[in-house]
This record gives C-alpha cells, structure tokens and sequence, in this order.
C-alpha cells in the first residue's frame, strides 16, 4: 500500500510537469533547425573517427600482410626472427590505435 501513494504522487507531479511544459509557447523551438544543429556539433567527431579509422586501416594491412608473411616461412629462418618482432610491434601499434578510437 505505500508504493500505491508514492506512485500516485509521482503520477501527480509528472501530470503537472507536463501540463506546465505544454502550456508553455513552443513557437521559439518549432523555429530552431535542430536537424542542422545537430549535424554541425556531430561533424568535428565524425571527422576524428574518420581519421582513427583510416590510421587503424593502414596499420591493420600492415600486420596483415607481415602475418600472412610469417603464415609461409619456416620458424628457424632469420627472415622469420627478424620479421616476427616487428609483426608484434605493428599489432602493438594497430591494438593503441583502435583502442583510443573505440
């Protein structure tokens, strides 16, 4: 039974806040272009994300194409002992980037 006041208070208060908002003059919103506001504050993130995901793209061919490398070349070979600390070091360099633009 408590609940059932509480809540019925709270229905009160919305119900009123609500016919406060609607007696109000909304002329001046019905004017404002939000479409257009909300693009401009939206663009200079957009912008960012493209920038990170291009980065992150080239860096990610990068480790791809030294993975693969590495896929085809025997473990004992120096080709692979200088290639797979460097393949690590990419994917290093691919993980911060990715995760600063997530």
């Amino acid at each position: 039974m408590p609940y059932t006041t509480q809540l019925m208070d709270i229905s009160f208060s919305l119900f009123s806040e609500a016919e406060r908002f609607l007696s109000l003059d909304v002329a001046v919103l019905q004017s404002v272009d939000f479409e257009n506001l909300f693009e401009a504050n939206l663009k200079p993130f957009e912008l960012r994300y493209e920038e990170a995901k291009d980065v992150a793209t080239g860096l990610w061919r990068e480790y791809s194409a030294m993975s693969n490398r590495l896929d085809f070349l025997p473990l004992d070979s120096e080709d692979y002992k200088s290639l797979d600390p460097l393949c690590d070091a990419k994917k290093m360099e691919y993980d911060t980037v990715a995760l600063l633009r997530s």
